[in-house]
């Protein structure tokens, strides 16, 4: 009987204790210690909330922690992971799309970020950076279009009024 009772208030105790423990988990996958971000994002993906959309982040950052790493190939695949979970959701296409785009893969990154515009059209970082990519390849229409379009959601960023500047245009 005794064990039974210890067991009880052990449970009663461990209940808000496992919260916090799956609270301090997620912090510590969004963290700065990359081997220590890849390792709680991982126990994420096995205790933390399971629907697709968390599931999806505990991708997206334990990819980032990848590619920080320099990890490229665990990088995407986390990535892709994310985007098959939840594929109506941009943080997938945004993440792989800026991944692709650091790793001077233009046209896949321009197609990621067109799939995230249009999943979430006012997303000016999304236009910024897949500018920046039109404008590395030499698309230039496509490029003062997009830095025009990120204008609208950020209207002081500078880069944006450079990038235009540089193609020749007034912001």
């Amino acid at each position: 009987m005794r064990r039974i009772l210890l067991c009880l208030a052990l449970t009663l105790v461990a209940v808000p204790a496992c919260a916090q423990t799956v609270d301090e988990t997620w912090a510590r996958c969004k963290g700065d210690d990359l081997d220590v971000a890849i390792a709680s994002c991982t126990v994420m993906m096995r205790v933390g909330p399971q629907d697709k959309l968390s599931l999806s982040g505990y991708h997206i950052m334990r990819g980032y922690a990848y590619e920080n790493k320099g990890l490229y190939e665990k990088a995407v695949a986390d990535f892709d992971n994310a985007i098959t979970l939840a594929p109506d959701s941009p943080g997938g296409y945004t993440s792989r799309g800026g991944f692709n785009y650091r790793r001077r893969l233009y046209d896949k990154a321009i197609a990621d970020l067109t799939k995230t515009i249009a999943l979430e059209p006012d997303f000016a970082t999304a236009y910024k950076v897949r500018g920046f990519a039109y404008e590395l390849k030499g698309l230039n229409k496509q490029a003062i279009a997009d830095y025009r379009a990120a204008l609208k959601f950020t209207p002081n960023d500078d880069d944006l009024k450079q990038g235009l500047k540089r193609l020749g245009v007034t912001p």
